[in-house]
């Protein structure tokens, strides 16, 4: 009975690469068939909004009564932006079979061929804001930048290469 011997070392493990082409490993949230993508607001930016909250919750306390009320409400609207980002996680998220989106009145989930996609691009600001419009059948749903928690031409690029890789 022979036992197996391990691997060379020196020998790079898996099937050798093509002369002149390097040996890129898998970038996180690239495209490839058989790979889910998805999106969801940063975890850091959740933590703030929820920080900010406790903080305008505590300065309710040291103002007038009728003060007291205004900041309590806007930590109220702080507490239900973190909620809605801790709960409704990931918001898009896209496969080989189409997309599912998540939101406050529940999950969709459509194929690729209902489904059109574009960049928008609007001044706010003095400053051009980018949103995500996906058309799924009679919906219209739009994602910014904190929702998706990355640039949506980015995101809008890798679905792109995801739904023509198959």
């Amino acid at each position: 009975m022979t036992l197996p011997t391990p691997a060379d070392p020196a020998q790079p493990a898996g099937p050798p690469t093509p002369p002149g082409q390097p040996n890129q490993p898998v970038q996180p949230n690239q495209p490839t068939p058989g790979r889910t993508l998805s999106w969801a607001p940063r975890p850091a930016e959740t933590a703030v909004t929820l920080a900010a909250g406790l903080v305008m919750a505590g300065l309710g306390f040291t103002v007038d009564p009728t003060g007291r009320w205004l900041v309590w409400a806007a930590a109220a609207l702080l507490f239900g932006i973190a909620a809605v980002d801790l709960l409704l996680r990931p918001r898009l998220r896209a496969d080989g079979a189409g997309l599912t989106v998540r939101s406050m009145s529940g999950g969709r989930s459509a194929s690729w061929s209902q489904i059109e996609m574009s960049l928008r691009s609007d001044q706010r600001f003095g400053r051009s804001v980018p949103s995500l419009e996906l058309d799924i059948e009679d919906d219209l749903i739009i994602f910014g930048r904190r929702e998706l928690g990355a640039d949506p031409a980015q995101v809008l690029q890798q679905l792109t290469e995801l739904r023509t890789a198959l």
